[in-house]
C-alpha cells in the first residue's frame, strides 16, 4: 500500500516547486497564467490520498492528538517548515486582500501571488502528510507513540 503513495508524494513535491516558482515570479512582477490551471487542479490529485492518510494515521489518536499521530513519521524541521509555510500563506493572502485597489480590481500578478501562496501551503502539507505515512513506525498500530 505504501508504494502507491510515492507517485502522489512526487506530484506534491513538483507542485510545491512549481507553485514556489510562480509565487517568486509574481513577487518579481512576472505573469504566468498558463501554468496556473494545472497547478490548481493538481492540488485535488494530492489531497485525496492525503486525507485518507490523515484519517488512517490520526484515527487512533483522537481529536486532541490528531496531528501528532498524522505527523509521527516526519522530522521536526519538516513539521516546523509546514507550519511556517501555512502561516505565510495566511499572511500573504491577507496582504493581497489589504492592498486591493479602491475600485476592487486585482492585477493578474497579484492574483497569482495570492493563489500561489495557498498552493504552496497545500502542496507542502500534502507532501508532509504523505512523507509521514511512508516513514511512520507502526503506521498500522493503534497505540499512541511514546512522547
Amino acid at each position: 500500500m505504501k508504494a502507491l503513495l510515492y507517485p502522489f508524494m512526487i506530484v506534491a513535491a513538483v507542485g510545491l516547486g512549481l507553485s514556489t516558482a510562480v509565487h517568486l515570479g509574481a513577487w518579481m512582477g512576472f505573469e504566468t497564467p498558463g501554468i496556473a490551471t494545472g497547478i490548481h487542479a493538481g492540488i485535488f490529485a494530492v489531497w485525496l490520498p492525503a486525507v485518507f492518510v490523515t484519517l488512517r494515521l490520526g484515527f487512533s489518536h483522537g481529536p486532541r492528538d490528531l496531528w501528532r499521530g498524522v505527523l509521527r513519521g516526519t522530522p521536526s524541521w519538516m513539521r516546523i517548515g509546514g507550519v511556517c509555510t501555512f502561516g505565510y500563506a495566511i499572511v500573504n493572502f491577507g496582504g493581497v486582500v489589504l492592498l486591493l485597489p479602491r475600485d476592487g480590481s486585482l492585477a493578474e500578478v497579484n492574483t497569482l501571488r495570492a493563489f500561489s501562496g495557498n498552493w504552496m501551503a497545500f502542496y507542502g502539507a500534502a507532501f508532509v502528510i504523505l512523507y509521514s505515512a511512508l516513514h511512520a513506525q507502526g503506521a498500522n498500530q493503534s497505540r499512541k507513540p511514546a512522547a
